[in-house]
């Protein structure tokens, strides 16, 4: 998978924790994985790269829903006139993903609002 299909399926699954009770979001999170056609075993090394973006979606997901209230805060802060309650889900979760991987995976402030601009095209209003 390419960074930007880790990136989407991570947003798709932060967007669906919002709908979702958390005992639900396991379910949901293993119907998405299948549905990107990850596989689940390691015999060979197309299928431990997969099986790495696998690995890296779970993470990354529980992660900013872990630390989705934080993130919130942030974003109110930085917004004027927008609570994260009043930003539409899809955007907002684009938003999330975006700051937590330049807060906490140290990822370029240019490529992550690149990459959120273009995600946002592609999925927001």
């Amino acid at each position: 998978m390419t960074r930007r299909q880790i990136r989407e399926a991570v947003i798709r699954l932060v967007y669906m924790s919002d709908f979702r009770a958390e005992d639900a979001l396991s379910e949901a999170l293993e119907l998405t994985l299948a549905k990107s056609g990850l596989p689940e075993d390691e015999e060979d090394s197309e299928q431990k790269i997969r099986s790495k973006d696998r690995r890296e979606i779970e993470e990354k997901v529980l992660s900013v829903i872990e630390k989705k209230d934080e993130l919130d805060l942030l974003i109110a802060e930085k917004t004027e006139g927008w609570k994260p309650s009043r930003i539409p889900k899809v955007e907002l979760s684009i938003i999330r993903v975006a700051a937590y991987e330049v807060l906490f995976e140290n990822l370029d402030k240019g490529i992550a609002i690149n990459e959120a601009v273009e995600i946002a095209k592609k999925y927001g209003d």
